[in-house]
């Protein structure tokens, strides 16, 4: 007779390890948490001017795991009534979707990359426009 409490065994502790509460799934693009505005660049119709923007007053976006996205800062003004983000994952690179609703229409939307501690939102902008912002730790 095979000894068979290997088997029993690998159950057990797969239904150990699935049975935790609430766990956080990880965000795919390390999008989530909390993230800092140094920079920001436009066009007022000629030439790209890259702006910086001091630490004080705070200007920052929050990234949630239910998907909230939370603004701080008047330079956000823009953003009006964002309230969630989804990742939409096309053959030309993910874009940030931003909605007033979960589910909503999207109505600011644009490219994002994030490089270590960096993140580049480029929002869809007539003359071209970024947002340049560093990880809050």
């Amino acid at each position: 007779m095979k000894y068979k409490g290997g088997y029993w065994l690998l159950i057990l502790l797969w239904f150990a390890l699935s049975c935790s509460e609430k766990e956080i799934v990880a965000d795919e693009y390390g999008l989530q948490g909390s993230w800092r505005l140094y920079e920001e660049g436009g066009s007022p119709g000629f030439g790209y001017f890259v702006t910086p923007v001091p630490a004080d007053p705070l200007q920052r976006l929050m990234f949630t795991s239910n998907g909230q996205v939370l603004t701080e800062g008047e330079r956000f003004s823009s953003f009006g009534r964002v309230a969630y983000y989804h990742i939409d994952s096309t053959s030309a690179g993910p874009r940030l979707m931003l909605s007033a609703e979960p589910a909503g229409k999207t109505f600011l939307g644009g490219s994002f990359q994030i490089r270590a501690d960096t993140l580049r939102i480029v929002p869809v902008c007539y003359e071209g426009c970024h947002y340049s912002l560093v990880r809050m730790r």
